[in-house]
């Protein structure tokens, strides 16, 4: 990881120490639990209502407080040296391009003091009281930073605003080397602190009240630096939400809602002051089936980091559940005793721009006898349901801006990808399993604005070919204008063996084939991933687990033709207790 940023004013940049292993505990807790009452101190999240207001917890239908012990262990290489020239003549990155081990992914939640009262008898039911107050530290990314200095009035367009982060040198006064697409340790910490009421008359009837603030702390003394216009949080300075939720559920219908007024110190100028935002959500349960109907509001200037009730993927602003309006409806049942079916039609608009969105997924697995169960599954969408065919908007007049490289239009077209998936699971034996899985994805352009997402953009003869990928969101859409007159189409295969021989051992064996763009084998990524891990109980105290694993690229990019390692190798070695 990189060590200490600070701000150099002979610079007027942020210096940064140069990557080194270094400890870090990011996780840890104690919780003291009963009936009626809970108190944690440490990693938590919290999450209540229809998750509007506050939720970081993950679950479907949070209440309360819950420990946070999760890390995600990454096993992809990243490039060793990710220095520019800077203000040298010549970049230190050799053309060998060696990569290393990551660090930990850890999402960080909540670190303070939680307790709540989750029970508190009335006459006629019960009260809930919950309380929170945390201090999180967070990275950021150098790109969704900012500087706040003379020159700078609006972060979303204006040059000025820009950072330039620096490696640390021995000599400060010497020249340094720039830094590029890194994570930034310690920026900055968030204050937040907030509160839950809630009134039960019984386990399906409530009413309650959520409200949070918020305060940024940034580290790095003596530079004026604020969340850039694409990052989850606002910018500004403090910010916060309160709102109200209900619930009232009879025989085989519930219905659920929340409202919630955000509020920053954003200009209202640029998408800022807050805004209001709405969900109403009914559930019909019979049988072995589930129907869901989901009506949603988020205003364009609703900016809460806090918020994840439902709604879709794509991103405004930096935050999922902004500037949308839809209705999703899901439909589950078991239809036959052996098959289980799950569908779902979401169809929303984005107010700002009145462009109407759908997608489409339907899933059924099949249990077709005690060992073998097959399953199908289709997933479509489409960026803007105004634009019929895959071809529409291609030709459209795309002018990049002179100073940023990017279009001057934040939103350039629609498009449209489609899924399908096949996949069967055997258990001829009750100890071993393997399962097998196929997906097939066609696709033209991207869901996503160019505005929210880091964009790496190069203009040649007036057509724009881009890359678009946001660091935040797995999910963001890639594709470039290459197709012209087609669809992109990749491919996903993988198989998973699992054994337990034994209470005490657990074998488990995978290998991923994975092919982007399988017309053009030096644009994308072409890769087969291979794992075989073993994990053996010797007492509860004592549980190891190695892991070995193996990544070959078989693509033509010149990225991969100077990768080294290649193939790469990983060994993993996890000792696990519980007392």
């Amino acid at each position: 990881r990189l060590g200490d940023v600070t701000w150099d004013p002979n610079r007027a940049a942020l210096v940064a120490e140069p990557d080194a292993v270094r400890p870090r505990l990011p996780k840890a807790f104690a919780q003291w639990d009963t009936d009626r009452f809970t108190v944690i101190a440490g990693t938590y999240r919290a999450g209540f209502g229809q998750r509007l207001t506050f939720d970081d917890s993950r679950r479907y239908t949070p209440n309360g407080i819950y420990l946070d012990d999760a890390m995600v262990a990454r096993y992809r290489l990243v490039r060793s040296c990710s220095e520019t020239a800077g203000e040298t003549l010549d970049s230190p990155c050799s053309d060998d391009d060696l990569r290393v081990a990551p660090s930990f992914q850890v999402s960080p939640g909540l670190r303070g003091v939680a307790a709540g009262a989750k029970r508190l008898p009335l006459p006629v039911g019960w009260m809930q009281l919950y309380g929170f107050w945390s201090l999180q530290n967070y990275d950021v990314y150098q790109y969704l930073l900012y500087n706040r200095g003379p020159g700078c009035e609006d972060p979303r367009t204006d040059p000025e605003c820009s950072i330039d982060v620096y490696a640390a040198q021995p000599d400060p006064l010497a020249p340094a080397t720039g830094l590029r697409s890194r994570v930034l340790p310690n920026m900055v910490d968030v204050i937040t602190q907030g509160a839950n009421v809630t009134y039960f008359r019984d386990d399906r009837i409530h009413a309650g009240v959520t409200g949070f603030g918020a305060v940024p702390r940034w580290r790095a003394e003596g530079a004026d630096l604020d969340f850039a216009a694409n990052s989850r949080f606002p910018r500004g300075g403090a910010f916060g939400a309160v709102g109200a939720d209900f619930a009232w559920g009879y025989r085989w219908a519930d219905i659920f809602g929340e409202v919630s007024r955000s509020f920053d110190q954003t200009p209202v100028s640029q998408d800022g002051g807050g805004g209001f935002a709405g969900i109403l959500r009914h559930t019909a349960s019979w049988g072995d089936q589930e129907l869901e109907v989901v009506g949603r509001y988020y205003d364009p200037h609703y900016a809460n980091p806090y918020s994840r009730p439902i709604s879709t993927r794509d991103r405004s602003g930096g935050n999922q559940a902004r500037d949308e309006a839809g209705v999703r409806v899901r439909y589950n049942a078991e239809l036959v005793e052996r098959v289980d079916l799950r569908t779902a039609a979401d169809l929303w608009v984005v107010p700002s721009r009145n462009i109407p969105r759908a997608r489409t997924l339907a899933r059924a697995d099949v249990e077709a006898t005690p060992w073998w169960r097959p399953g199908l599954w289709f997933d479509y969408q489409n960026n803007d349901i105004s634009r019929p065919g895959f071809k529409d908007c291609i030709d459209e007049t795309v002018v990049p801006d002179p100073v940023l490289g990017v279009p001057d239009s934040v939103f350039i077209c629609g498009g449209q990808r489609f899924q399908i998936t096949a996949r069967s699971r055997f258990q001829p034996v009750k100890r071993f399993s393997f399962t097998v899985q196929y997906r097939h994805e066609v696709q033209n352009y991207f869901f996503g604005d160019v505005s929210s997402s880091s964009a790496a953009s190069s203009f040649d003869d007036g057509v724009l070919d881009y890359e678009l990928y946001d660091p935040l969101d797995p999910s963001s859409f890639v594709d470039s204008a290459t197709y012209r007159d087609g669809l992109r189409q990749d491919i996903n295969a993988f198989l998973l063996l699992a054994a337990q021989p034994t209470d005490a051992l657990r074998l488990r064996t995978r290998v991923r084939w994975y092919w982007e763009d399988i017309a053009d084998n030096s644009r994308r990524e072409h890769s087969i991933w291979a794992y075989a891990e073993v994990r053996y109980k010797i007492r509860s105290w004592a549980i190891p687990t190695l892991r070995y694993d193996i990544w070959n690229y078989l693509d033509r990019r010149d990225s991969t033709l100077t990768r080294r390692p290649s193939p790469e190798h990983w060994i993993r070695f996890q000792f696990e207790s519980r007392f």
